[in-house]
């Protein structure tokens, strides 16, 4: 697919650190890992010398990225993926917390994806029963973007039961699982909680109190960046919106 060419604006070197702080270390940054921000900045109007190895030296010294840095990669296993058609056909859903109670009383997350355009919302919860789960899903995703044809989740209780059958029932959604025997086999879900989960952990260390007030920026800066492996290159929002997403680089 051709891509149509765009003027970027020639940074000098006195500038490439404020830029990579509204794209790295910004709310709306969130902390992204070096691929990730290597190719927000691909996407913005700018261009420098050696973008990639300056991002790269720029994370690698990041002290709240070093933080969270695992001393030792975990073995991961096959995963599973999946064929669809159109945005939002297909989504996944997981839970994620408990994590410190905010002032507005919340310990989890919902974390909902679109498997096509691998669109991703986060959703604050203070508990995780099955009709907060349902909820949201309704009111939160299904409001806002349509009945999917497929839901896909874990074997979590929420997800069996009456309540979470009673609305794939009524709004006419196939509901799919992961296996007993292969839990974590699915690709999408995977990325997209290890994803959210390393980015709230650094929210949550500056802001333990007021860290779902922040998950909205965490939401714009996932969404605004192209997913990982794909064919097409352009964001989850682009995808979605038929737009280029507007990040602020300014005060």
């Amino acid at each position: 697919m051709a891509q149509q060419a765009r003027w970027k604006i020639c940074v000098p070197e006195s500038l490439v650190d404020p830029i990579l702080w509204y794209l790295h270390d910004a709310r709306t940054g969130a902390h992204l890992g070096i691929k990730k921000t290597y190719e927000k900045a691909k996407l913005s109007p700018f261009y420098w010398r050696d973008m990639q190895g300056t991002i790269k030296l720029y994370i690698q010294q990041c002290e709240i990225c070093g933080e969270r840095k695992s001393p030792m990669a975990k073995k991961r296993h096959q995963m599973k993926s999946y064929v669809v058609g159109a945005p939002f056909e297909r989504i996944a859903s997981d839970i994620a917390g408990p994590f410190p109670t905010s002032i507005n009383k919340n310990k989890y997350i919902l974390v909902v994806g679109d498997y096509f355009s691998k669109l991703t919302e986060i959703y604050a919860m203070p508990d995780m029963r099955a009709e907060t789960v349902a909820d949201i899903l309704f009111r939160a995703w299904v409001k806002r973007y349509g009945c999917p044809v497929e839901i896909h989740s874990d074997q979590g209780r929420q997800y069996e039961s009456a309540i979470f059958r009673e609305l794939c029932q009524l709004l006419e959604i196939n509901k799919t699982r992961t296996t007993p025997l292969h839990p974590r086999s699915d690709g999408m879900i995977e990325r997209m909680n290890r994803t959210v989960n390393d980015i709230l952990s650094k929210y949550i260390k500056k802001h333990q109190k007021d860290w779902d007030e922040h998950l909205d920026y965490i939401v714009m800066a996932y969404n605004a960046t192209p997913p990982r492996k794909h064919w097409y290159y352009t964001s989850s929002h682009d995808i979605w919106s038929g737009d280029v997403v507007s990040i602020k680089f300014n005060d």
